[in-house]
C-alpha cells in the first residue's frame, strides 16, 4: 500500500448512541475532521458516527498532535456540539473524545454486546441532565473567621493579660488554626457534599483540580458531578445560592455549568480495540 493510499485510509469515530427511533437530522451538520456524520442501526440503538481519516488519529504525528491543547481544543469543542445536537431529540449515551474503531464489524460487536446495558441507561438519563459543580474557598477568608471565633471564645482570658503576654498567645491561637485549616475544609467538603446530594440526585465526586487548571487563584473544595431530573433544575441552582450564602462567612463560591451529556454516569462499554 502506498503512502497516499494509506493516509486516505479510513476508520470510525463514535460519539455517541441513541435510541433507534430518536434520529435527527444531520442535514448540513460536519463531524470532526470535516467528515460526514451518519447512522449505523445495532439492534435498538443508533450509532451516530464519522468515516474519519486514520492518519489523523493513528501514527507518531497524531500522537503529537494529541498532546498539544491548541489541537486537541477545537476537536473536543465539535465533539460536544455534535453530541449536544443529539440531546435535543432526547437522552444520549455520550462516548469519550476519539472512541475509534478499525473497521464497522468491531463497532457492532461492542455495541450489540452492551445494548441492554446501554438502553437501561437512556431509559434512566431521560429527562435528566448532568451538572457540573465547583466549589472553591477562600483560605485567608476562612483563617480569619476561625481567628475571630476562637478570639470570641477566650476574650475574657485574653483581657486578662499583659499587652506582651496576650499579643503571644493571639500568635499562638493564630498559629493553631492555620493548623487545622486542612480539617476545617475536610469537614466544609463533606458538609457540602452532604447537602447537595440525595436518593433523586446522585453525585459522583472527580479530582480536584489544580488552581492554575481551575482558572482560579483560591484552592477547589470539591469538583462533582451530579445527575438532575430536568424539572428539579431551578430547585436545584436556589440549591446551590443557598449553600453559597450559608457558608459565605468562610470564602465559600461556587460555578455551576450544565447540562452536559451524562458522561459521568455512563456505563464502561468499550473494548481495547476501541
Amino acid at each position: 500500500m502506498s503512502q497516499e493510499e494509506r493516509s486516505d485510509a479510513r476508520i470510525l469515530y463514535l460519539y455517541c448512541l441513541i435510541r433507534s427511533q430518536g434520529r435527527i437530522d444531520l442535514h448540513e451538520q460536519a463531524g470532526i475532521d470535516n467528515c460526514s456524520l451518519t447512522y449505523c442501526n445495532i439492534g435498538g440503538l443508533d450509532a451516530l458516527i464519522s468515516w474519519v481519516r486514520s492518519h489523523t488519529f493513528c501514527g507518531h504525528q497524531a500522537d503529537t498532535r494529541l498532546r498539544d491543547p491548541d489541537w486537541v481544543g477545537p476537536l473536543a469543542l465539535r465533539h460536544q456540539e455534535i453530541i449536544q445536537a443529539a440531546m435535543e431529540q432526547g437522552p444520549v449515551m455520550p462516548l469519550p473524545l476519539a472512541t475509534l474503531f478499525s473497521t464497522e464489524a468491531k463497532l457492532r460487536q461492542c455495541v450489540a454486546a452492551n445494548e441492554q446495558r446501554v438502553l437501561q441507561f437512556l431509559d434512566q438519563a431521560e429527562d435528566r441532565e448532568e451538572w457540573a459543580v465547583k466549589i472553591f474557598v477562600d483560605q485567608a477568608r476562612v483563617t480569619e473567621h476561625l481567628l475571630s471565633e476562637k478570639m470570641n471564645e477566650n476574650r475574657d482570658f485574653l483581657e486578662q493579660m499583659t499587652p506582651g503576654r496576650r499579643y503571644v498567645e493571639e500568635k499562638r491561637l493564630e498559629k493553631g488554626i492555620k493548623g487545622e485549616l486542612g480539617q476545617c475544609m475536610s469537614a466544609i467538603a463533606q458538609a457540602v457534599s452532604n447537602d447537595l446530594e440525595d436518593e433523586q440526585r446522585p453525585m459522583r465526586e472527580r479530582p480536584l483540580l489544580s488552581s492554575k487548571a481551575a482558572g482560579t487563584e483560591h484552592p477547589m473544595l470539591l469538583n462533582a458531578a451530579l445527575w438532575v431530573q430536568s424539572w428539579q433544575v431551578p430547585a436545584f441552582k436556589e440549591r446551590l445560592s443557598w449553600l453559597e450564602e450559608r457558608y459565605a462567612q468562610y470564602g465559600l463560591f461556587i460555578r455551576a455549568s450544565g447540562p452536559w451529556p451524562a458522561y459521568t454516569f455512563c456505563p464502561e462499554i468499550l473494548q481495547e480495540e476501541s
